[in-house]
């Protein structure tokens, strides 16, 4: 284990949430897309702020169930944008530059980048297409445990996997109740809400970042 000249662990791992953190999630703007102006709430409401919706992420139901049961909530004329918002809304998540030139930073300075997200078996469809992912050394997501943030479990499972300690590590996720769990636990961690130059100068402040690299390419 690592010690700064305080006798304090030093943090060398960095774990990211997804959603809002890496990329820009808007469910939102993407059933615009499918469905004319009278119908795009109720299919949000329907898909996105479902139930089911969470336990894709929990992995505890499958994607054609899911589906299923979406149809049986909504007008028959609605199966078709019920299936093209289904199946497509991924293609629309747009990495944040601000974080992918955060993490090649992170890397060539030999820290180690690990994924913790909520987010369904869908991930496997897409991941390869956020830049980012591709300097990470690790990723755990939900559904693949059977676990949701803020479960404490999900961090522990987190922890095993790669040998973390988590004095050593420092969280970036949207939600303050992930923050919260994560510090019970003993990982210190930043709420993003598209700050980044306030998260610069808390990665700098924590000697994760050199004082000269505080506000680089913000």
């Amino acid at each position: 284990m690592l010690r700064n000249k305080k006798g304090d662990l030093m943090i060398r791992n960095i774990i990211f949430d997804m959603g809002n953190v890496l990329i820009n999630y808007e469910p939102k703007e993407y059933k615009k897309q499918f469905a004319d102006k009278q119908h795009v709430d109720i299919l949000y409401e329907t898909i996105f702020q479902s139930i089911e919706w969470i336990q894709l992420d929990r992995g505890s139901i499958e994607e054609k169930q899911a589906k299923y049961i979406f149809y049986n909530k909504v007008p028959e004329y609605l199966h078709k944008a019920v299936d093209d918002i289904f199946d497509n809304w991924h293609e629309n998540l747009h990495e944040k530059n601000e974080m992918f030139y955060l993490v090649k930073q992170l890397k060539s300075k030999g820290d180690n980048l690990y994924l913790l997200s909520n987010t369904s078996k869908r991930f496997y469809c897409y991941y390869k297409k956020i830049p980012a992912l591709s300097y990470f050394d690790g990723m755990l997501i939900s559904a693949d445990e059977l676990l949701l943030k803020p479960d404490l479990a999900i961090y522990e499972r987190l922890f095993d996997k790669y040998g973390l300690v988590p004095e050593e590590c420092f969280f970036i996720d949207d939600h303050k109740m992930n923050i919260e769990a994560a510090a019970f636990l003993g990982m210190v961690g930043f709420v993003y809400e598209n700050n980044i130059k306030s998260l610069r100068r808390e990665l700098s402040n924590r000697g994760i970042l050199g004082k000269e690299l505080q506000s680089f390419l913000i």
